[in-house]
């Protein structure tokens, strides 16, 4: 039989990745876990193949119910409230800490979490960084077999118009921003599910070398012959509307030579082919025409 791997926040960006690559491979039997089994997100998940679970990250005893019998876990946690409108980090480290919990009651093999970069500072100032930082000890403390994906802002947010020729992002025109593409997010988690035991208790990067929006801008003139334009979220605005964002935003000012250096830990695909991030350009080549 297949073995089980179950992935939270299976209807957002992120764990939609994930469900996506391992639907399509079809060597696991996939369990979307969501808060609403009803929902049309949810239908059209178990249309696609998926098994439907629905559970609450702050609900222990329903992760409890939710992780038995199976194999390993991808997991997510958010700190955006949205009832709130604003990060709530303890929000955050209470899921971590279920999650945790869950994975060791029900004795799962293998925990993959979706993370963010940092260039190793204890504490960076920006809230829901920070919060990851502190659920990687977490879990590096728990002993729960782990791997960490490090990841930087997806590249599938900014707001590209190949007609218009315009990239609208919410960093600065020169700020370096060390990004991933979504998909190889899916594609990474597929390879350490297959190997776990390769990436037992281990952190893995996921972004490219930092790049401005002027070079995107520049790369996809290149790409595709026509002139582009970068259009920066204003920092005022994310000052008065969204002060983590342009907290983290002169973070990637801050930190540019340290993620220049970071090297990134790139594993093996199954098949024996080095595992190769997206660039933008490649990214951009796959966007669907207007």
């Amino acid at each position: 039989m297949k073995k089980r791997v179950i992935v939270c926040g299976a209807t957002g960006k992120v764990g939609g990745s994930v469900i996506e690559r391992l639907l399509s491979e079809k060597a696991f039997r996939v369990v979307a876990l969501t808060r609403s089994s009803g929902s049309a997100a949810a239908e059209k998940l178990r249309l696609g193949g998926a098994e439907i679970v629905e559970a609450d990250l702050a609900d222990l005893e329903s992760l409890l119910r939710a992780f038995r019998d199976v194999h390993a876990v991808f997991a997510v946690t958010q700190p955006w409230d949205s009832q709130t409108g604003r990060y709530n980090v303890a929000k955050e480290i209470i899921q971590a800490k279920n999650i945790l919990w869950a994975c060791r009651e029900t004795g799962i093999s293998h925990l993959i979490y979706t993370s963010f970069l940092n260039s190793g500072q204890r504490q960076t100032g920006v809230s829901f960084v920070d919060s990851k930082i502190r659920i990687e000890e977490l879990i590096m403390a728990f002993k729960v077999s782990y791997t960490i994906l490090r990841c930087g802002p997806f590249m599938d947010n900014l707001q590209i118009s190949t007609e218009r020729g315009r990239i609208a992002g919410k960093y600065g025109n020169e700020t370096p921003v060390p990004y991933t593409a979504l998909s190889d997010i899916g594609r990474l988690a597929d390879v350490v599910l297959h190997q776990p035991a390769s990436y037992k208790n281990t952190i893995l990067n996921l972004f490219n070398s930092p790049v401005s929006g002027r070079q995107l801008a520049l790369a996809a003139t290149e790409l595709t012959g026509k002139k582009f334009i970068y259009i920066a979220e204003s920092a005022v605005v994310q000052y008065f509307r969204y002060p983590e964002t342009l907290k983290l935003r002169l973070y990637f000012n801050r930190n540019k030579v340290s993620f220049n250096r970071t090297v990134n830990l790139c594993p093996t695909e199954v098949s024996g082919k080095r595992f190769v991030l997206k660039s933008f350009g490649a990214f951009l080549s796959e966007l669907p025409p207007e």
